[in-house]
């Protein structure tokens, strides 16, 4: 339901602008630091440590987290309270 809702999204406001990503991007950085790869290698106090606050979702897989750096698709998730992607 939630990926039917950011798919609209970025219908609505014509794919992405600067700071934000587009769904399903391959993944860049250092990929041992984002959320997917510390939840495969079991790693669960990282994981904890790094969804205290979080600011963050990953367009891929739909995780949190409280910096984009964790994650390989980050879009800010003052996206989906204020509706656009210029937030």
């Amino acid at each position: 339901m939630w990926w039917a809702r950011m798919e609209n999204m970025f219908k609505k406001y014509g794919g992405a602008s600067e700071g934000a990503s587009v769904p399903e991007q391959p993944c860049t950085g250092k990929h041992r630091n984002h959320m997917c790869a510390m939840a495969a290698r079991a790693d669960f106090q990282q994981v904890a440590d790094s969804v205290k606050n979080p600011n963050f979702v990953c367009m891929n897989c739909g995780r949190v987290a409280d910096v984009a750096d964790n994650l390989c698709n980050p879009v800010a998730m003052s996206v989906f309270v204020t509706g656009s992607l210029n937030a």
